[in-house]
């Protein structure tokens, strides 16, 4: 391999990680502990599976 090709697979590997880890931070602003959050969930199916991710919604929003 080349030194300009490893120079570059070097630098498309800091950018892709860069990209990665600026998609997880979290913007500046209220703390998710300061008030309720909204969560809006969307899926695909029939009315049986629509019917398990309500139940489902339903346990989790009972704890």
């Amino acid at each position: 391999m080349t030194h300009t090709a490893r120079l570059l697979g070097i630098a498309a590997a800091g950018a892709l990680t860069l990209g990665t880890l600026a998609g997880c931070s979290r913007p500046g602003g209220d703390d998710a502990a300061s008030g309720p959050v909204t969560l809006e969930i969307a899926w695909w199916g029939n009315d049986t599976r629509a019917a398990m991710y309500e139940e489902a919604i339903d346990l989790f929003e009972a704890e």
